[in-house]
């Protein structure tokens, strides 16, 4: 009897074997079908290519694959990687976009072993005729009775996509940077029962005040926040995760705004967290974020940062 090709998984699955992993590229056919969707979906028409897993891998990544433009320009930089396990199973997608609208989020709910989704740019190209609420999560819901445990998401990603995200049970990561999220969409994520980290990068904007902390404080298992940014201080802000001080593991203040008072009060009641934070030079150097911190933080952060940035300015350059 001759065996089925295996590009013909249709027929695999009706003999009750598992499709077969293609000859030149690593991932299973049933999988390699769905990224292959993805990409033509977002145009990444070059051919794919199979790479060691690189920074940043998910866990139990044997490799990558990857998609990209053909274009010149900044379309070549549209890129998506799926991970994939020594099985051929993709366990995490790492893009940057648009590389997932919603319609999206529905294929990949059918790849069993995902784990890591991380997306940068998820969001159409200016003057685009997609409209960006395709790109604003809410396909995520898809996922709800799947095995993702990470979720890096930004721009188009909004509160909508907040409450889909926040119905995944077995969510214990979620980064959300440069999006549309505010307090509203956070307040989704209360009480989630398996989150253990929390990232927000703002890009300056006033978008994550005391509202969030009261939220985060009711996650029970959460070890790590990160505010990066953003500006932050101690009273109406990190107070509100004292109950949590004794299994906070890591606060990261990465171009965040923070008055020397506040960081040191911040110190004195984590006693056993490890902290990561920012000079006054990092925060100032982008202009953008700079002067969105100085239209909103407290009259004295704005005043402290503004008297670095004078006195950065005026000083040579060595």
């Amino acid at each position: 009897m001759k065996l089925p090709s295996p590009c013909m998984p249709g027929i695999f699955l009706l003999l009750g074997l598992p499709p077969a992993i293609s000859a030149d590229l690593p991932l299973r056919s049933d999988d390699l079908a769905i990224v292959r969707k993805i990409a033509e979906r977002e145009k990444l028409d070059a051919p794919p290519v199979a790479e060691p897993p690189g920074q940043n891998a998910p866990r139990a990544s044997a490799g990558r694959l990857k998609f990209s433009a053909k274009a010149d320009g900044m379309a070549s930089r549209r890129v998506l990687y799926a991970h994939h396990d020594a099985q051929g199973r993709v366990v995490g997608l790492l893009g940057n976009g648009p590389t997932l609208c919603n319609e999206a989020f529905g294929w990949i709910a059918a790849l069993p072993e995902l784990r890591f989704i991380r997306i940068d740019h998820n969001i159409p190209a200016p003057k685009s005729p997609v409209p960006k609420e395709q790109y604003d999560g809410t396909g995520i819901i898809a996922l709800k009775d799947g095995k993702l445990e990470e979720l890096g998401i930004g721009h188009a990603f909004s509160n909508a996509g907040m409450a889909a995200a926040a119905k995944l049970p077995s969510l214990k990561k979620i980064h959300i940077f440069h999006s549309l999220v505010t307090d509203e969409g956070t307040a989704h994520l209360k009480g989630h029962a398996a989150l253990e980290d929390v990232q927000f990068d703002t890009a300056g904007r006033p978008q994550i005040g005391p509202a969030t902390y009261v939220t985060l404080a009711t996650l029970p298992r959460l070890k790590r926040v990160a505010m990066h940014e953003t500006f932050v201080k101690w009273e109406d802000g990190f107070s509100h995760l004292q109950p949590l001080a004794s299994q906070l593991e890591a606060i990261s203040l990465v171009k965040t705004l923070i008055l020397p008072a506040d960081l040191t009060r911040l110190k004195t009641e984590f006693p056993k967290t490890r902290f990561t934070t920012a000079t006054l030079a990092e925060v100032s150097e982008n202009a953008y974020r700079s002067n969105q911190l100085l239209k909103w933080s407290t009259p004295a952060a704005a005043e402290y940062l503004r008297a670095f940035t004078a006195t950065a300015k005026a000083s040579p350059k060595p």
